[in-house]
């Protein structure tokens, strides 16, 4: 009888352990759940991942950015302008690695309770809308092209590699282009007649933080 009841208790706790694991809801059944991409158009990659918790969601939100692993290099030469072409003609050549950087947190986000919850324009008008970040801020997500919209930056749904490596592609020609403009002829690379050139040479770039992290 005793070894009856124990399993017959057995029994329950599993159940109940399968119900409560089950009322979580997948990434298809959850528009939120998953991590999402978003770009400033410039210098700045941004991640969040939500994950439900009770009530409410926990988010991680990355920032990430290149960074040079030395400082931009400068031109050398004499106090005053030099008639000897030699000077500015003295080349240096500089090879540039940017480090991809990652500055992290975590917050929270919830979905807005209307006032009136009986009111289904009013619920509609909150349907897509969380209170994220103790509710300094309100993300919209966007039902016709299945994105977010934080604080003016879309978001993408991190579906594979490549939502991400797409960005990081756009930040490195944006580097690119930053020493291109700081170092071309009319720019720092040579200030008047007494500076030598400054060459950039290879430019790479390390995204290791990305696998590391993980």
């Amino acid at each position: 009888m005793k070894y009856i009841l124990k399993l017959s208790l057995i029994m329950v706790m599993l159940l109940s352990t399968i119900i409560i694991v089950g009322c979580g809801k997948s990434e298809s059944e959850n528009k939120y759940l998953g991590t999402w991409v978003g770009y400033d158009g410039n210098n700045v990659m941004y991640r969040i991942t939500f994950q439900e918790n009770g009530k409410e969601y926990m988010v991680t939100e990355d920032k990430l950015f290149y960074k040079s692993e030395k400082n931009y290099p400068s031109p050398h030469g004499t106090l005053f302008p030099s008639i000897d072409d030699s000077v500015k003609q003295t080349n240096n050549t500089y090879n540039i690695n940017f480090i991809l950087q990652k500055d992290s947190r975590t917050t929270t986000a919830r979905e807005i309770t209307p006032q009136n919850e009986k009111d289904d324009k009013e619920k509609d008008k909150y349907k897509n809308q969380l209170s994220y970040d103790e509710g300094r801020t309100i993300i919209r997500y966007i039902e016709k092209d299945n994105t977010l919209l934080i604080n003016g930056i879309r978001y993408k749904k991190e579906t594979s590699p490549d939502v991400t490596n797409d960005i990081l592609k756009q930040m490195q020609n944006a580097k690119r282009i930053e020493l291109e403009t700081k170092f071309h002829k009319y720019g720092n690379r040579a200030i008047g007649s007494n500076h030598n050139l400054v060459i950039i040479d290879k430019i790479t770039f390390d995204d290791s933080i990305l696998t590391s992290s993980k």
